[in-house]
């Protein structure tokens, strides 16, 4: 999750049987699963994830040594935000599945407890606005997000 190179362009997959996640082979009769290693919606979904895990194990200087890297993540999704409809929009090419709005819901969730836990009140602030412009266009959201 922490590791930029696993955010380039590049197809992934895992083929039933063996055990590390690798490029694709396309051979007939392999089950396997693949996804974009740059999906936008995967890439949200890694955001909750590393928080998620540094809540979890205490490990929070994986956060600090890759806080400016976390940051960019952050910010392609402040770049694709329409406020106008309360989600981010990611281009087609950027996802293989259309909105994946819990995901994002999370990944903000997960962006602004990282920021307060480094110290960086401007991206805490921002993911929190951000937050609650999503949840505001939710008919009956509960506001109180449980950890």
């Amino acid at each position: 999750m922490f590791n930029p190179n696993e955010y380039s362009f590049s197809v992934r997959c895992i083929e039933y049987g063996e055990n590390p996640i690798a490029p694709c082979r396309h051979y007939p009769g392999i089950i396997r699963a693949e996804w974009l290693a740059d999906d936008r919606n995967l890439t949200v979904q890694r955001l909750y994830a590393m928080w998620a895990y540094a809540h979890y194990t205490g490990d929070w200087q994986i956060v600090r040594d890759n806080w400016t890297f976390i940051k960019t993540l952050h910010g392609q999704f402040v770049d694709a935000f329409d406020p106008s409809l309360g989600f981010a929009v990611f281009e087609k090419w950027q996802v293989q599945d259309d909105l994946s709005l819990h995901s994002q819901i999370g990944a903000m969730v997960g962006v602004a407890r990282m920021a307060e836990e480094v110290g960086d009140s401007q991206v805490e602030s921002e993911a929190e606005g951000l937050l609650e412009q999503m949840l505001a266009g939710l008919p009956g959201t509960p506001l109180i997000l449980l950890v």
